[in-house]
């Protein structure tokens, strides 16, 4: 559910200025005020900036996609022109994607307001795709030190194994294609992957660090649906003795929602967020008041038809059997079971194809 739009269509036009989307008046185009818009790289508009050329041969050599749009960062999905739209507006003190209304368009709690840090920060469209390359290198070092902790690469000749892992891991991240969708995925997959190595080194006995407290918390910021896995893995840390560690997480979660629920309220919009009513049928009719058990019942049947949800099915089926099957100790049946736990809520809450985009 990665918010509102189409994919992009055109990439001919300049990016507009933060002035330009104030002072438009409104109009149907400043609904999607920075959708289908490539972003050149005139950074010599701005005062202190490089020359526009250095510009493009840099940005150009570290990433030969921009190259070949002739030195344009063009994402390839419209979501996130419309998140810097709403970001824009959070700098002014509002919330929306038009200065002459009120809406929520983000999928995301937290993502417009660290992409209005990147705006005060004159970054413009960079600032997602920084925050993504960042976030991108950091899932692949969770995921070697996921590895190394088992002590995978201590064999001789491991430096094969070490390579093929950074490939497996740059690959099965999607470290390569998530940060182009300028969306706030490839934070999600961090966070995902760091509160999963957190509940395996506490089941080994370790205590968890304030990087992975931190993680665990922005997991159901990052995305709504970082709920299921956030909530099970609360539940998993109190099981695994870490009770104190598990009740912080879950007030700081409760805190920050309480928060954009009242930012939400004061202007009168609802709860959730418009994307997220329009491409969950349990939000939608939990919202309207007209139940959600039939809703779930339809979700888990859907599951089974569609291979997107029928692999999970099949993952979490067999997580269970050979956990059982090898009588594990507490420590790993606790892990598998707030996976298989997160399996479960996916299924039943989540939803698949192209328009929603649950996949990713």
């Amino acid at each position: 559910m990665a918010g509102d739009g189409d994919h992009l269509h055109a990439a001919g036009s300049d990016f507009q200025t933060d002035a330009d989307l104030m002072l438009a008046p409104p109009s149907p185009v400043l609904a999607r005020p920075r959708a289908a818009r490539a972003v050149r790289l005139d950074l010599a508009a701005r005062p202190g900036r490089a020359d526009p050329a250095v510009a493009r041969a840099v940005c150009g050599g570290a990433d030969p996609r921009i190259a070949l749009c002739d030195g344009r960062l063009v994402f390839t999905l419209d979501d996130p022109y419309i998140h810097l739209a709403v970001a824009d507006h959070i700098r002014l003190g509002g919330y929306g994607v038009n200065a002459s209304e009120v809406s929520s368009p983000s999928s995301s709690i937290i993502w417009p307001y660290l992409l209005a840090v990147t705006e005060t920060l004159h970054l413009g469209a960079f600032g997602p795709l920084l925050i993504n390359a960042a976030a991108a290198a950091a899932t692949v070092v969770a995921f070697l030190r996921i590895l190394d902790t088992v002590g995978l690469f201590e064999q001789p000749g491991s430096i094969v194994l070490y390579v093929f892992a950074v490939v497996l891991a740059i690959f099965s991240s999607s470290a390569l294609a998530l940060p182009m969708t300028g969306m706030e995925h490839s934070l999600h997959v961090w966070t995902t992957i760091v509160t999963f190595a957190v509940l395996t080194e506490t089941a080994r006995g370790r205590s968890p660090t304030t990087v992975q407290f931190v993680a665990l918390v922005l997991l159901p910021l990052i995305r709504f649906e970082g709920a299921a896995f956030a909530l099970a893995a609360v539940a998993g840390f109190a099981l695994l003795g870490q009770r104190r560690f598990a009740a912080a997480a879950a007030v700081g979660m409760l805190c920050a929602f309480a928060g954009y629920f009242a930012r939400m309220t004061l202007p009168g919009l609802p709860l959730l967020p418009s994307s997220v009513l329009l491409k969950s049928r349990i939000a939608e009719t939990a919202y309207d008041g007209t139940g959600t058990f039939g809703p779930v019942l339809r979700n888990l049947s859907a599951s089974f038809d569609n291979p997107l949800g029928f692999r999970p099915i099949l993952l979490g089926f067999a997580l269970a059997c050979v956990t059982g099957l090898l009588r594990s100790e507490r420590g790993t049946l606790t892990v598998s079971a707030t996976v298989v736990v997160t399996i479960g809520a996916h299924l039943a809450f989540g939803q698949y194809s192209w328009f929603f985009r649950y996949e990713v």
